[in-house]
């Protein structure tokens, strides 16, 4: 399939434009044959395949002022905007305003199309094999999109899961001071790790006997991002940081100290200064897509299982076999102790 976005820079949005037309195009062509083999008509209902867009979307194709042409075919403007219906959401909301540009592109794709019809690739048993197996693919894509749709949860379905998972919305405002060593990622310490870990306990002890926590962060702290702000991080959730750090902004009291912890990026003094859950008003549209995109995988997972492939062993028998599953970690064991002789 010829990618056409890649002869054109005018604007960065026509460029997946331009792609997706050649997807469109393709798509209402193969609508148009009756099997995977290639009809007789199989020129012709290529030619068609603008036109035939518009019957779908409009009560008379031919109605309306021809917008665009392109050697002897005509494009009247239902059938141009039966063109922009099939190009993806979001690149029909770019397409406005910009209307000039796509049917530039339009013409250009169509240009070429004639071409390669002059030379009979329409033809080719290569170009007709690609035809109905873009065809699949799209009509694959096409029941996905529907089942996350009917597998969007309802705002009561939503909320009920907020409840249930009040921890997964939960976030807590941090501070920190970080003593960097030598083994922290893209640092510049040349402190060893016991060297970075008494540096930290003798933070802790500074900042037990009551001295400031931003004023001893912006004077030590390694962690660029926050030394500025005296170690500020704001709120954090989960997920969105090390194991260690998390467990310490989620388990510890607010506004206690942390005693200093190692994470890879060196040891860490922790302080939570708030703690709350997010408003359900904030995380729904996220638990909505959590939840459509779990329900949508279960029903895909359902249909593909319900008619499993079944495939010819000896055909396929000289593939590579498939890795077997990676066995599970196995706890480090000590190496035996070789006894000491009793001496004489």
């Amino acid at each position: 399939m010829i990618e056409y976005s890649h002869m054109s820079q005018r604007l960065s949005f026509f460029l997946r434009a331009g792609s997706w037309l050649f997807v469109v195009a393709a798509c209402l062509a193969a609508q148009t044959m009756t099997s995977k083999a290639a009809p007789k008509s199989a020129t012709s209902a290529g030619h068609h395949a603008v036109h035939h867009t518009a019957v779908h979307h409009a009560a008379s194709p031919a109605a309306g002022p021809v917008v665009l042409t392109v050697g002897t075919e005509k494009i009247t403007a239902p059938e141009f905007e039966a063109v922009i219906k099939g190009l993806p959401p979001n690149v029909q909301a770019e397409v406005v305003g910009h209307k000039r540009e796509l049917a530039e592109q339009l013409g250009n794709m169509l240009a070429l199309v004639q071409e390669a019809k002059r030379r009979g690739l329409d033809r080719d048993p290569s170009f007709v094999s690609e035809l109905a197996l873009t065809k699949d693919n799209l009509l694959a894509r096409r029941v996905v999109t529907l089942l996350a749709d009917e597998a969007k949860p309802t705002d009561a379905q939503a909320k009920a899961y907020y409840d249930a998972h009040p921890a997964e919305f939960e976030e807590a405002r941090v501070r920190h001071i970080l003593i960097a060593d030598a083994n922290t990622p893209r640092g510049s310490s040349k402190l060893t790790e016991a060297e970075a870990q008494a540096k930290a306990v003798a933070i802790e002890a500074r900042l037990k006997k009551g001295e400031d926590f931003a004023t001893i962060a912006k004077a030590e702290s390694d962690d660029p991002g926050s030394k500025a702000q005296g170690g500020e991080l704001g709120f954090i959730g989960h997920g969105v940081t090390v194991p260690e750090f998390e467990q310490q902004a989620f388990t510890l009291p607010v506004n206690q100290l942390s005693a200093p912890f190692k994470s890879p990026f060196g040891f860490h003094i922790l302080q939570v200064e708030e703690r709350k859950a997010k408003a359900f008003d904030a995380v729904k549209p996220q638990i909505i897509a959590k939840l459509t995109d779990a329900a949508r995988r279960a029903r895909v997972d359902a249909i593909t299982k319900a008619t499993p492939p079944v495939l010819n062993a000896a055909y396929f028998a000289a593939d590579v076999p498939p890795p077997p599953p990676a066995a599970a970690a196995k706890p480090p064991v000590a190496p035996p102790v070789k006894p000491v002789a009793p001496s004489k």
